[in-house]
């Protein structure tokens, strides 16, 4: 019986456990350019949204318009941190 065991126990621990990737969404979207940004904005506001999928698309929706609007300032040579001044 104890043969039976060892082997099992050598089988469980020279298995290697599945390896779980971890994504970095903020990373990946930083990433992306103006074109892909620009297709999942219009992707969204195509389509209709009902009952407990409105709060997620909501939220989603803004982070790509923030992402979409912060690559059309870079695109267009502005830095974000230019100053208005009132006239």
């Amino acid at each position: 019986m104890a043969n039976f065991w060892e082997k099992a126990k050598e089988k469980i621990i020279k298995e290697p456990l599945p390896k779980e990737e971890v994504v970095n969404l903020q990373e990946k979207l930083s990433k992306l350019e103006l074109s892909d940004i620009n297709y999942l904005y219009e992707m969204m506001t195509e389509r209709t949204y009902r009952g407990r999928e409105m709060e997620q698309a909501t939220t989603t929706y803004l982070k790509i318009k923030f992402i979409k609007a912060m690559l059309e300032s870079e695109a267009g040579g502005l830095s974000g941190k230019e100053e208005i001044k009132d006239s």
